[in-house]
């Protein structure tokens, strides 16, 4: 009988535990790494005010130089009453959908709206005929 109660620890013992690291049961360790930074960040980003514009501008022109996806790129941000426009050319798409994902984040942002365009590539155009 003492045989049974202590397998029976074992098994809820082994159980207890796996579900600590089981993503079925929401137990990565991981992703629970990832949850409390993003739970820290957004506490910090509440408890701190929000920018006011010019603040917003120059916030979000340091995470464009920042950026290896944004540092040579020439994007023009204005700010008026939280709402981001963006302005300017790059490279690729992919550029484009980081300035405003980066835009994003910024406390005090309410909303981002897009005008960057995308160059076209080189020899991606159509051929010129009839010379």
């Amino acid at each position: 009988m003492k045989k049974m109660g202590s397998l029976f620890v074992i098994f809820l013992l082994s159980a207890f535990l796996s579900t600590s690291t089981c993503p079925a049961f929401g137990g990565s360790i991981q992703g629970q790494d990832e949850v409390t930074k993003t739970t820290a960040k957004q506490a910090k980003a509440s408890s701190e005010p929000a920018l006011d514009d010019a603040g917003i501008v120059v916030t979000i022109k340091e995470k464009f130089a920042k950026s290896n996806l944004t540092k040579d790129a020439a994007i023009e941000v204005d700010v008026k009453d939280g709402v981001v426009t963006l302005r300017g050319k790059v490279q690729h798409g992919y550029q484009k959908g980081g300035a405003t994902r980066m835009a994003k984040t910024v406390h005090g942002v309410k909303s981002v709206s897009n005008l960057i365009e995308v160059e076209k590539a080189a020899g991606s155009g159509s051929s010129s005929k009839g010379k």
